[in-house]
């Protein structure tokens, strides 16, 4: 008697559930293969999915440092400009004809916020304003002007 009561298999458990009116296992409608045959097609199409992802970038990369942003080269001739002037020669200025429409509205913008009724003073000229004025500091706190 002592093993029966040790002994619990599936198969007891099974019993006793469906005597409540429980299930163990659901069943299922659908077929093993054709879940194994879904989660495989996700799987292919996924891993697709990153390989080209991954293959695709270096190319779109490409194309956007060749076509979209063009490099500009820039040639040191400092050297060159060096043995001319060491031997006399004259120095050929290049200037950039083309003007940039963002240094343009930069400038101008900059020129715009520069406050020009703002005076400073350092300390020693208000100071001699002081004096001339006959003013003292307790006099201005009084008066606020």
């Amino acid at each position: 008697m002592g093993n029966k009561k040790n002994l619990f298999t599936l198969a007891y458990a099974k019993k006793f559930l469906n005597k409540k009116g429980l299930e163990l296992f659901k069943k299922s409608n659908q077929t093993r293969s054709s879940n194994s045959f879904k989660s495989l097609s996700y799987t292919v199409l996924s891993s697709l999915i990153l390989i080209i992802i991954f293959f695709s970038s270096p190319i779109i990369n490409n194309f956007k440092n060749n076509l979209i942003t063009q490099s500009i080269e820039v040639t040191n001739n400092s050297k060159n400009k060096l043995e001319n002037v060491l031997t006399g020669k004259a120095i050929e200025n290049e200037q950039n004809d083309k003007l940039d429409i963002l240094q343009i509205f930069e400038d101008i913008f900059q020129y715009e916020d520069k406050s020009t009724s703002t005076v400073r003073l350092s300390a020693s000229t208000i100071e001699q304003l002081f004096k001339d004025t006959k003013y003292n500091l307790k006099d201005v706190r009084k008066n606020k002007l």
